[in-house]
């Protein structure tokens, strides 16, 4: 029994070490704020078009659409009232 202890030991270190490895890296594309937009969370539809110029200006509208609703979204919640901001956070995000 002793003998496994061991040997138990090491295979748990292995696997903890190897599990950071296997992180997703995510690719940042913009930031709105605190708020911050990855590649893969831009539509497919998107990503795919005939022409590379095409995709491009497909991504380029995305991003431009998400930052103008991001920056909206945190302007409304600067100009809640003191009682309605508490309100919210009681509730919490519901976006």
């Amino acid at each position: 029994m002793n003998k496994f202890i061991p040997i138990i030991l090491i295979l748990f270190s292995f696997y903890g070490c190897s599990n950071n490895n296997n992180q997703v890296k995510r690719i940042p594309v913009a930031k709105a704020g605190l708020k911050v937009l990855y590649y893969d969370e831009i539509p497919k539809q998107s990503r795919i078009a005939d022409s590379p110029a095409d995709s491009a200006a497909l991504i380029q509208n995305y991003i431009n659409k998400w930052a103008r609703r991001e920056l909206m979204y945190q302007k409304a919640e600067e100009n809640l009232s003191p009682d309605l901001r508490n309100e919210k956070s009681l509730s919490g995000p519901q976006k």
